[in-house]
């Protein structure tokens, strides 16, 4: 799906991703690798395939796309120097033709040291003209500045006729910022609602629709 955002061209994939071509950049909001590790410690146990498809799922879509940048908005890693930064720097060293950074977010626990060496520039916030890309939302509007964000792990229920029901992650869209999805398998997500000044866009793994409601 494609929107025109302060004069630039995104595409919304149905990888849970953002692409804007005109600038060679994709943006990846929320793996959360590690998680799997981290819930274990704490007693919660989940199947190891879950957390491996986030890093073929992200190495196949480096090999599609072939930016130039990757631009991870937060919670890349939820865990220390471990098996799981050695497996997501297998995949980035694949495709050393791109630059990656990492906006900080509340999750990315390892310093900044221990993320250049695997080939990724931590930074604050990343500014594209007056776009404002930051892992939490804005609270409120800024004047003139639009604001992608990850943190929340939007989602919504579609309800069928009966007790059918599905929950789907989305891009939540308003005129002050865009919400992406998380890209991480073991994220849960958040439930929204519609507003009048909202748009969700739902994502399937086939398409991106527009609920109309």
């Amino acid at each position: 799906m494609d929107l025109e955002i302060q004069n630039i061209h995104f595409k919304l994939l149905t990888q849970r991703a953002l692409y804007l071509p005109d600038e060679e950049l994709l943006v990846i909001a929320d793996l959360h690798l590690g998680k799997r590790s981290q819930n274990k410690k704490n007693g919660v146990l989940m199947p190891i395939t879950t957390q491996d498809t986030d890093y073929s799922r992200l190495d196949s879509l480096l090999s599609e796309i072939m930016p130039a940048k990757v631009l991870f908005l937060g919670d890349l890693l939820n865990s220390k120097v471990n098996n799981d930064a050695a497996k997501l720097a297998k995949v980035l060293w694949k495709h050393q033709h791109i630059s990656f950074e990492l906006v900080r977010g509340n999750n990315d626990i390892i310093d900044d040291t221990q993320y250049r060496k695997i080939g990724i520039k931590v930074v604050h916030q990343f500014w594209l003209k007056k776009i404002h890309f930051t892992h939490e939302p804005y609270e409120s509007k800024v004047n003139g500045v639009f604001n992608v964000a990850g943190y929340m792990h939007p989602g919504y229920v579609l309800r069928g006729s009966g007790t059918q029901e599905v929950t789907l992650p989305i891009f939540y869209y308003t005129p002050v910022h865009l919400i992406m999805p998380s890209f991480g398998a073991t994220s849960g997500l958040f439930l929204m609602r519609k507003t009048g000044k909202s748009s969700i866009f739902l994502v399937s793994q086939k398409e991106i629709t527009t609920l109309v409601k």
